[in-house]
């Protein structure tokens, strides 16, 4: 996980997850589609590929990788847990969209 820039099992395997399923799609000449950036395995994705690097440095996942909500909610509990409701709804899209 660290040679690709994240700290943590559970991040270094989301990580390999992502790199088997993305080598499966290549080798059955689909294109690989990654999670979306709202989701906590798909945030931290788009950290490691598309962060400058400047600015770089090993990542946990954390709620400041996703994205916030359009509608901003001042109640950190409450904010949490729709961002979590969004992810656990975009997560089941992406599946349903790379048929996993």
């Amino acid at each position: 996980g660290q040679l690709i820039g994240v700290e943590g099992y559970t991040e270094s395997t989301a990580m390999g997850l992502l790199a088997g399923l993305s080598s499966v799609m290549h080798f059955r000449g689909e294109e690989f589609v990654p999670p979306p950036v709202t989701t906590g395995i798909g945030a931290l994705l788009h950290y490691v590929t598309e962060e400058g690097p400047s600015a770089f440095q090993p990542m946990n996942i954390n709620w400041g990788l996703i994205p916030p909500l359009q509608k901003k909610i001042k109640d950190k509990v409450q904010n949490r847990i729709k961002m979590g409701e969004r992810s656990l709804r975009d997560i089941e899209k992406w599946k349903k969209q790379t048929k996993i």
